[in-house]
C-alpha cells in the first residue's frame, strides 16, 4: 500500500550559490527522493531518475550527493528530523499522560511515514498499537 506522493515544490535545477541555498536544494532533492523511493523501493532507485524528477542533470545531482548511499543516508537523517519534530511537540501535565502522548506520537510517525520508518529502523512499522489499555489488562 504505497502512499501517493504529496505535492512538492519543484527543485529548479539551478546551482546553489551559498551554503544556505545548498541546504535548501539538498532538502528539496531529498523530498523528491522520498517520492521516488516510495514508488520504486531501494532496488529500483536510480540516481538518473532522481535527477530527472528533481529537474537536474545527472552530473549536477552529484554536487549534492556522491552516490545512492549518500541519498539514503540523507533520507534516514530526514526521517529522524521529522520524528524529532513530532516528538518535541508532545506536551502534558503529568508523566503518565506525557509518556502516553509520546508513545502515540512515535507510533503515529511510524504509521504515517512508513517508508522513512523502515529506512530508519530496518523494520516494518507496527500494524496496530493498543495504548489505552494498561499492561495488566493486556496480560489477561
Amino acid at each position: 500500500s504505497k502512499k501517493a506522493p504529496a505535492a512538492r515544490k519543484k527543485v529548479t535545477g539551478q546551482r546553489a550559490r551559498n551554503p544556505e541555498e545548498k541546504t535548501i536544494v539538498r532538502d528539496q532533492i531529498l523530498q523528491n527522493a522520498v517520492d521516488l523511493y516510495c514508488e520504486t523501493g531501494y532496488q529500483g532507485f536510480r540516481m538518473r531518475k532522481l535527477a530527472s524528477l528533481a529537474g537536474f542533470s545527472p552530473a549536477s545531482l552529484y554536487r549534492y550527493f556522491d552516490d545512492k548511499d549518500m541519498v539514503f543516508s540523507g533520507l534516514v537523517d530526514l526521517g529522524f528530523k521529522r520524528m524529532e519534530k513530532k516528538l518535541q511537540a508532545v506536551q502534558s501535565k503529568d508523566l503518565k499522560s506525557y509518556l502516553m502522548a509520546f508513545a502515540g506520537a512515535y507510533f503515529e510517525f511510524a504509521l504515517t511515514e512508513q517508508e522513512l520508518y523502515k529506512l530508519m529502523t530496518k523494520e516494518d512499522p507496527p500494524t496496530y498499537v493498543v495504548l489505552e489499555k494498561s499492561t495488566e489488562e493486556r496480560r489477561r
